[in-house]
């Protein structure tokens, strides 16, 4: 079988897939955070703390929010639930952001 995923969509449901695959899904989430670029060059504390669970929405309709690509929800080893939306782009940030 041959299979290709193309755009925004297509990247997030391959991600969203081979990481529900892995027995170790939550502490791969939790990896994929580490390697993120974040705002200021700052990971947040919690990105490097062992996740207990991950809960995964896709293309999740909020209304006057907008429509995010993928809301993740974590649960970590002390219990704090940590929530992060993911806006995928086919091009570099800096460049779909521009005006």
């Amino acid at each position: 079988m041959s299979l290709v995923w193309y755009g925004e969509r297509g990247v997030l449901n391959a991600l969203v897939v081979a990481l529900a695959a892995r027995p170790d899904e939550a502490e791969q989430w939790r990896s994929l955070l580490e390697v993120v670029m974040w705002v200021g060059g700052n990971k947040p504390p919690w990105v490097t703390t062992k996740f207990d669970s991950v809960n995964v929405i896709v293309e999740l309709g909020l209304s006057d929010f907008g429509n995010p690509d993928l809301i993740v929800v974590a649960k970590d080893e002390n219990g704090e639930t940590n929530l992060f939306l993911v806006e995928a782009k086919i091009q570099r940030y800096d460049v779909t952001a521009a005006l």
